[in-house]
């Protein structure tokens, strides 16, 4: 469950809608990945642990920096990068395994990264890491050089 929008958006707390898809799942043992930015997994941790047992699920949280600062200008309302290594301390802390997927990787504002967000993923109990490299398709290669050029003008050109 993610494809372009994480399944834990805001109206998740009211709708309850992906408990209830993860509820479906489980009873007919259907295996399901979830990737999400959020915390809001944890109020999960039920349904999430039965399915673990059963080896039906498979979580990771979205990393794509440490750096507050630039997280929040890459991810505005997104939960920080901090919180979300709480998130998978948590969801390990419940048996219920979980790792992190560097995304995206940027040339230039987050590859120096790498390293120290996979420390961080492992020291709060990442099973897992792997990570996407960025892809800008026609639509999307403009906004994100005028966002670059408006964010981080010196690193453009290491883009272009």
């Amino acid at each position: 469950m993610d494809t372009n929008t994480a399944p834990y958006q805001p109206a998740e707390k009211r709708l309850r809608l992906t408990r209830s898809i993860l509820e479906v799942l489980y009873e007919f043992k259907y295996p399901v990945s979830v990737v999400t930015k959020s915390s809001l997994i944890t109020s999960e941790l039920y349904i999430l642990r039965k399915m673990a047992e059963k080896r039906l699920v498979k979580l990771c949280l979205s990393i794509m920096k440490l750096i507050h600062p630039l997280a929040n200008k890459l991810e505005p309302r997104a939960l920080t990068p901090m919180k979300r290594l709480a998130t998978i301390k948590a969801l390990g802390d419940a048996r219920i395994p979980c790792s992190t997927m560097i995304a995206p990787v940027i040339p230039a504002p987050n590859d120096r990264e790498l390293e120290n967000i996979m420390e961080a993923s492992r020291n709060a109990g990442a099973k897992m890491i792997s990570y996407n490299l960025i892809r800008l398709p026609h639509e999307v290669a403009d906004l994100f050089r005028e966002w670059l050029k408006t964010h981080k003008p010196i690193r453009q050109e290491s883009i272009d």
